[in-house]
């Protein structure tokens, strides 16, 4: 660990090391970061595997510095800290920046890290929080997240593939890091979330499978209208 003023560089990596380990994958590297306004975000690699065939990415860093808690949350303790995490198809094309220590944004693969990066500080940044539930829009109006995709937006919702003992991570001080799974969304999704709620959408996206990072996809909305014409449900 490394202490900068206040603040403790590090303080739970080796408990989200220990965490990816146990419920991602040991087969993985470290995406350094050089230049860190606010908190030092890296970002954590992990090779697709049989039990999650994913190209997972996951930061740390975020849980350096404690979030505002929201009014109203309980038990307030558990939304104090977060990391972000978003399951990419297995063949996304990253593995240029395996060996590098800079920000390759270049790289058509590159701007999954970057949205990772943003929401890891936009907390501390903005002194506010993220948790689950929790959708935002690139910009008014909004625009495309990255290169050949429509989505415009994110929802955050609970890392369901890590399975209930991966949604926190434990640590040694015995507290918790709310690990936010980063969903891209449609521009139909987005006005849904905020007419019904985050929620809400978190349960269309289930029913559609629809919980990785898949800039091409179809909207869960459509999906389930069509399903419920072929007399589906």
């Amino acid at each position: 660990m490394v202490s900068k003023g206040s603040v403790v560089e590090g303080r739970y990596l080796a408990d989200i090391s220990k965490h990816i380990d146990r419920h991602i994958g040991k087969d993985r590297y470290v995406l350094h970061e050089i230049v860190s306004p606010t908190v030092h975000i890296d970002i954590h690699v992990i090779a697709p595997n049989q039990q999650l065939p994913y190209l997972t990415i996951m930061t740390s860093g975020m849980s350096d510095i404690d979030m505002v808690v929201p009014k109203g949350a309980t038990p307030a303790e558990d939304y104090k800290l977060a990391e972000v995490i978003a399951f990419l198809p297995a063949d996304w094309p990253i593995d240029q920046l395996a060996n590098s220590t800079e920000e390759g944004t270049e790289s058509p693969g590159w701007y999954p890290i970057r949205w990772l990066k943003h929401y890891a500080r936009m907390p501390h940044e903005r002194n506010t929080a993220l948790s689950w539930y929790v959708s935002t829009s690139n910009g008014a109006p909004a625009s495309p997240i990255g290169e050949a995709t429509d989505m415009v937006g994110f929802l955050f919702s609970p890392a369901i593939q890590l399975g209930g003992e991966g949604l926190f991570v434990p640590t040694r001080d015995d507290r918790k890091i709310r690990i936010l799974n980063l969903v891209p969304i449609l521009g139909d999704e987005v006005q849904f979330a905020m007419k019904k709620g985050g929620e809400a959408l978190c349960g269309k996206l289930d029913q559609a499978e629809n919980f990785v990072f898949d800039p091409v996809r179809k909207s869960c909305l459509i999906q389930q209208k069509r399903k419920k014409i072929f007399g589906l449900f």
